[in-house]
């Protein structure tokens, strides 16, 4: 049953017709809210779920390459709402603007944040060295190197696994690559380490070619995923009541794939052309669960947030709690398993 905050969806419509985002709807049409997203299987199962069948508006996709691309979007005004950027990737924006979050000059806000439901089971990074290689103990890492797609998750697990090896970023030789290059660049001897989602890595460690160094528990790295609007869209009444209505059903959504594994891993098979080995893993470790954002969370954010700005990553030191609305944390408690 799909649960909404608001349970007399006609007088929702009526209260969201005037913003139908990409322009004025024609009579009797539902308004429209632009979500993007960079996974094609995160649209196809939404369609399978039927969790936006009875939504008070509808629903318009944009497959984005990167969370840079998303922001840029929802700056631009073509899309309405990131569905899953990553929370560090919102920090390394902040990190990188030219003007001040401060006094509510954040652009974007991030006004739901979520960690997977079986962390303890399912990763969601790893830094990995292969089987025959040099490294043994994190420390292992001094004078070798290790690639990463920088901008993201795979960037700060690699920075963290440096870290907690009690290294500085010197010691260490980073080659930035995208994914299938790392891995490339990994198989081959190139590179010492790598960064990595467990799911398109799990083959080498099952073949005993690699083995995990540290997961992103290892390195207290939570590499959640951010669901993130236009600053200005929260403190509009309609919108915010849009985005409170597509919280919850992102909540059903998460439940429907947590109860059709079977089916999530043929469309990670058909959609994503994953291989079926790493589709099984990949449908359970991307269940996921929306966090309340408290101080405990901030604090954890923030000392991700220094680790990157002492490492050279973004240029100067950010104030995490600047990139959060928590004025949703009463629907993300509603949204959350068992309410």
């Amino acid at each position: 049953m799909i649960q909404s905050c608001f349970r007399n969806a006609m007088m929702l419509a009526s209260l969201l017709a005037p913003l139908s985002y990409s322009g004025a709807a024609r009579a009797g049409e539902l308004p429209v809210l632009r979500v993007s997203t960079q996974l094609k299987d995160a649209i196809e199962t939404f369609a399978r779920s039927g969790v936006l069948a009875d939504a008070p508006y509808r629903v318009e996709w944009s497959l984005l390459a990167t969370a840079t691309d998303e922001t840029a979007s929802l700056l631009a005004n073509t899309t309405d709402l990131a569905l899953s950027e990553g929370t560090v990737s919102v920090t390394l924006q902040q990190g990188g603007s030219q003007k001040s979050w401060a006094d509510g000059q954040a652009p974007v806000t991030i006004i739901a944040a979520y960690l997977p439901r079986d962390s303890e089971h399912y990763k969601s990074m790893v830094t990995l060295v292969r089987a025959d290689g040099p490294i043994h103990t994190p420390s292992d890492l001094k004078g070798h190197s290790i690639t990463f797609k920088k901008g993201g998750n795979m960037y700060t697990q690699a920075l963290l696994s440096v870290k907690k090896a009690g290294l500085s970023p010197s010691d260490v030789n980073f080659v930035d690559l995208n994914p299938a290059e790392g891995l490339v660049a990994f198989r081959s001897g190139q590179v010492d380490a790598l960064t990595n989602s467990p799911a398109l890595v799990q083959n080498l460690v099952d073949s005993g070619k690699a083995r995990v160094l540290l997961t992103n528990t290892d390195v207290d790295f939570p590499a959640g995923l951010a669901t993130v609007v236009r600053s200005a869209d929260v403190k509009d009444p309609a919108r915010a009541a849009t985005i409170r209505d597509f919280i919850h059903r992102v909540r059903s959504w998460n439940d429907w794939k947590a109860s059709h594994t079977a089916e999530v891993e043929r469309v990670l098979v058909e959609v994503d052309h994953l291989k079926p080995d790493i589709a099984a893993y990949q449908a359970r470790a991307d269940i996921n669960d929306a966090v309340i954002v408290d101080a405990k969370f901030l604090a954890l954010e923030q000392r991700i947030a220094d680790a990157v700005f002492e490492a050279g990553g973004i240029a100067h030191r950010v104030d995490v709690s600047l990139q959060y609305n928590t004025s949703l944390n009463a629907d993300i408690a509603a949204a959350r398993p068992g309410n």
